[in-house]
């Protein structure tokens, strides 16, 4: 990961968290515990573990590498969302609203966004199945209305 990443991540912080937020609460909550007055302070944790994840070399040897989406089997796991609008806040922010990467050759760019998911998704595949081991629906979720939608994320109801 190039330095120049790692400091941009840092120094937009706060712009990462605000939009985060934003697309977080844009989005219809698959679960009481996917409220976004919940996970919101889970967002300063989540950069912490992202920017220890891109710092790791082992992405430098396998910047080809990636991993399919999360699968949870019922669909009502809130990491899915939470995860899903990371990406989303952090390409925005990182790559569109700001110019702290221009002055990086279009190459090292994409690698760089390349590592940054790869980085997001080995976290979020970590925490998505941590959460789905522990659910109380991952045995009756064949029965659920939820498993039917839960490779599309915005045709999934919403319980209350």
């Amino acid at each position: 990961m190039h330095e120049n990443f790692l400091q941009t991540l840092q120094t937009h912080r706060a712009a990462i968290c605000t939009r985060w937020d934003v697309l977080l609460r844009a989005e219809p909550a698959s679960s009481p515990l996917a409220n976004p007055d919940t996970l919101v302070h889970l967002m300063p944790w989540t950069l912490d573990h992202l920017a220890t994840e891109l710092r790791r070399p082992r992405l430098r040897r396998r910047p080809d590498s990636s991993l399919s989406p999360p699968v949870c089997p019922c669909g009502y796991n809130p990491l899915l969302r939470y995860f899903a609008t990371a990406e989303r806040a952090l390409v925005e922010t990182l790559f569109v609203n700001t110019r702290s990467l221009a002055e990086l050759t279009p190459i090292v760019r994409e690698t760089g966004l390349h590592e940054l998911k790869l980085a997001l998704a080995r976290l979020a595949h970590g925490e998505i199945e941590s959460f789905c081991a522990v659910c109380q629906r991952r045995n009756t979720a064949a029965s659920t209305p939820a498993s039917a939608s839960a490779a599309n994320p915005s045709s999934r109801p919403v319980a209350h």
